[in-house]
Formats: structure tokens, sequence, C-alpha cells
């Protein structure tokens, strides 16, 4: 297989799988498989939308290269094999020979990415046998999870069930059907998550522990200790970042929620306390956060969610006799709230060249992504501005030739 380069494929769930990348060669940085631009719903600083759903590299091989997954300038699907995995049909299942002298060669993430592109920390889940382990990687961007289970051919089965796998074949209404009772359980997993993080009360308890004292030291600690894991990335940054609070109050508070989230955990160092004290908090961090355990079920949840939703697409447009099925893809499409469904139906329009569906569907998508933050409008502005040059280009308004000419600036970006 040639080079691949996974550009800008947004929030949409896709998996990369079942594809063979062999003796990629060339430039001395040359890698198999390429990311750049955004490729998950990762937002900036945002405490929700962490990478859940987006690009995802599963049961491939990768054999005499350089590199074999780079992320450069971009970003792809935070958890590459499903979170908390059970066993090997959940870990990512992607084969390497280690071949090449990078330190870095089976899974490469640049240390220079745009910030509002940049996951700090991706999760790889490993099989235990060599083969289809990473063992050359980005240390301080990729922890290399999973590891208790060797690979066996099934790990990588369509039917398996791990890992978001969607079985193919199914109908429309089948997989409405699936979407309906994820959405069921994705709302009721969230409800939970909202209730128990900081005891659904985050402002407060902010406010709280920014204004902890030694006064108030052993109250606010035992309100704290009994969240058991379930502590914001906000709250438990500006405890430790507190120094007016009594420092064995603050190192009881911190062990009852450990392991802390990740966000906290490279904070510890920086704490003004008591050395000895600090050991005793590093040394519970071992494991995963309880808050960060339930949003990776969640992150899975929508994955695959977002792999149904792709797949009633691809059945639909990869098939023309399916007339009814098209209907219902379309009213669903139309009725589904997220945006990556307002997208999929832009490109069924778009692969039937119903123009005036395709020029309707533009100015819609423009009133809804003013919500968005800066960097993700313009992008998205940019996406729509070429969609309506496409249109006005097939409508017969611009020749291409003029239209290349008058936005060469804008293509060239």
């Amino acid at each position: 297989m040639k080079k691949t380069k996974i550009h800008l494929t947004g929030e949409s769930a896709t998996q990369i799988r079942d594809n063979t990348f062999n003796n990629i060669s060339g430039a001395s940085n040359v890698s198999a498989a390429i990311v750049m631009g955004k490729n998950s719903d990762f937002i900036e600083g945002s405490y929700v939308d962490i990478g859940e759903t987006g690009t995802e590299f599963r049961c491939n091989n990768f054999s005499q290269n350089t590199y074999a997954m780079s992320i450069v300038d971009g970003n792809m699907r935070k958890y590459q094999g499903e979170h908390n995995a059970s066993s090997g049909e959940d870990y990512a299942g992607n084969e390497f020979d280690h071949y090449g002298t990078s330190t870095e060669r089976d899974f490469y993430v640049d240390q220079n990415i745009a910030s509002y592109l940049d996951i700090p920390l991706y999760e790889y889940y490993s099989h235990a046998d060599d083969a289809h382990k990473i063992l050359h990687f980005t240390g301080s961007k990729i922890n290399n999870l999973g590891q208790t289970d060797d690979y066996i051919n099934d790990d990588c089965t369509e039917d398996s069930g791990g890992g978001g796998i969607v079985i193919k074949g199914k109908s429309v209404g089948e997989s409405i059907g699936d979407i309906e009772t994820l959405d069921s359980e994705i709302t009721l997993k969230s409800f939970e998550l909202s209730e128990l993080t900081d005891n659904g009360e985050t402002y407060i308890m902010l406010s709280e522990v920014e204004n902890a004292s030694t006064t108030n030291s052993t109250e606010v600690a035992t309100e704290l200790s009994e969240l058991d894991g379930f502590i914001s990335d906000e709250v438990t940054l500006t405890y430790i970042q507190n120094s007016a609070t009594g420092e064995f109050d603050k190192a009881g508070a911190l062990l009852a929620n450990s392991p802390l989230p990740s966000a906290a955990k490279n904070e510890i160092d920086n704490m003004e306390m008591n050395s000895t004290l600090k050991t005793i908090i590093k040394a519970g961090q071992n494991g995963k956060n309880s808050r960060e355990i339930k949003e990776a079920e969640i992150a899975g949840l929508k994955q695959t969610r977002g792999l149904i939703v792709k797949e009633m697409v691809n059945r639909v447009m990869t098939n023309d006799s399916l007339q009814s099925e098209r209907n219902e893809l379309i009213s669903f499409l139309q009725n589904d709230n997220t945006f990556t469904s307002k997208i999929h139906l832009l490109n069924l329009y778009k692969a039937k060249k119903n123009n005036a569906a395709i020029e309707t569907r533009i100015n819609n998508l423009r009133t809804q992504i003013h919500s968005f933050n800066v960097d993700r409008l313009t992008e998205l502005e940019n996406y729509l501005d070429l969609q309506e040059l496409v249109l006005n280009i097939d409508n017969g308004l611009f020749s291409m030739e003029n239209a290349v000419n008058q936005n060469m600036e804008f293509l060239q970006n």
C-alpha cells in the first residue's frame, strides 16, 4: 500500500483498518501513515471534549517502514484501542516489525503542534506480544497501555465486538435502533458523570478550594476526600496550587482521590509541600483516575455511534437500489443533533449531485457554526467556502480556471 495521509477528517469516527503498509521509502523522515489537521473532536481547554471520537488505527500491518504512524501538526482519536480494555479484542491490534533507526519509529507524535490541535497524551492499547506492541514511540505524548493478552486472529475479526467495531450489512433501520440504544446509554452515563464529578457542584467546589486556608482546611479536605476520584481537573489543579491550606489535610484529600486526573499528576512536583508528603502522594498515582475511566467509557460509546452512522452513509452511497433506506437515512441525519451528521448529509447530497440541496445545507451549516471556538470556526468556514466554490463551478457560475485564479490564496491555504 502507498503512503497514507489522514487530513482533516474532522470529528467523524473513522477507522483505518486491515491495511498493509509495506516498504514505504523515500525521504529519511517518511512515514507509512501520516495524520495532519483536525481528525477528532478535541477542543483546546475543554474538560469534556477530549478527543473521544475521530480517526483510529486498528488491525493494520506495518513492515519495512522508516516510521509507521506519525502525527504531524494535527490530531486523531485520543484512544487507539479501547480504554480499560478487558480482553485482546479491545486492543489496537496493529502489527509492527519495529524496523528502522528512530527511537519513535512505531508511533511518532510531533512535539510542536498548534495548541488548538494538540492532544496532550494519547492512550495506545498494545497486545502483550512484541509484534503487536508499540516498542518505539514518543514517550512524552503516548501512554502504552494494555499489554496483558497476546494477539490472536480473532482479536481483529469484524464481529469481535471490541473497539467500536461495527457489523457491516445491517439495514439503516437496524442501525438506527442500535444508535437509539447507544444514545440512551450515553445519556445515562453522562448524567452519572455529571452528578458524580465534584458532587455536581464544580463552581461551588472551585470557589471553596480557591479560598481554602488554615481556618477551614480540614472541612474542605474532608469534602474533597468524599469525591473518591470523581474530581474535576479545575478543582484538582486549583487545590494543588493553593499553598494557604494545611499540608497534611491537602495530602490526605489528594490521596483519597488518587490516582489523580492526568492533568494534575505532573503538577505534584510543583506543589509547595513537604517533600516526604509529596513522595507519598506520588506513590499513589499508579492506575487510572475514576472520573477519567467513566469519561473513557462514554468515549467508546460515542466512537461506536459515529462508526455506525458512517457505515449507514457508506451503505447507502454505494448502493443505489436502497431508495427506502436512503430516505430513512436522510431523515435520521436531518434530525440528528451532532454536527458530524450534518456534514454526512452534505456529502450524501454531493454524491448524488443534488445542487439545490447542497446549497441549502451549506447555508444551514453556516448558521450553526458560530458557537464554536475561533480556530474551529475558521476551519469550518474555510470548509464551507470550498464547498460553495465547487458548487458554483458545478452550476456554471465560474469556470474552473477563473475560480482557481480568483481564489488562489484561499486554495493555497
